[in-house]
């Protein structure tokens, strides 16, 4: 650059990560299906909790790209079926059987074996679709009450 000249700054958009979109993706799934009073049910024990001691279990683990985002193959889980127990597969798969049948799971099952690049913008999409759900939800609301 020549001297005298003077840098135009440019706005920078700040990406969007994976654990920021995982965070939002996280509150909105234990929250789905939660009671007025915010407890939901691990899928694999049954456990009745408050949504924010759950946490959001894979049916199929790796949290690769291609399922990592899956709103079908992802839900509310305690901690001890989702890591002492990696997941609790065969409870989790009977869970899933029951309620999404074995074409769901076939399709999630060939899905995750696909190599995902996510095109320019989409964690950003996914970003702003999850923080606006629980924003509008008012079990988040009640925790930042609390």
């Amino acid at each position: 650059m020549a001297r005298g000249t003077k840098r135009i700054a440019r706005k920078s958009k700040k990406k969007i990560s994976k654990d920021k979109v995982w965070k939002e993706f996280s509150i909105y799934i234990r929250t789905r299906g939660a009671d007025s009073e915010g407890f939901n049910v691990c899928v694999t024990c049954g456990a009745r909790k408050f949504w924010r001691e759950l946490q959001a279990g894979h049916f199929i683990a790796g949290r690769n790209n291609a399922v990592l985002f899956c709103e079908t193959g992802t839900n509310p889980q305690c901690y001890q079926c989702n890591v002492p127990k990696h997941g609790n597969g065969v409870e989790y798969y009977r869970w899933m059987a029951s309620n999404h049948g074995e074409p769901v799971i076939d399709r999630l099952i060939l899905q995750s074996n696909q190599t995902v690049k996510w095109p320019k913008g989409h964690l950003e999409e996914l970003y702003q679709k999850y923080s606006t759900l629980n924003q509008n939800n008012p079990l988040t609301q009640l925790v930042e009450l609390l």
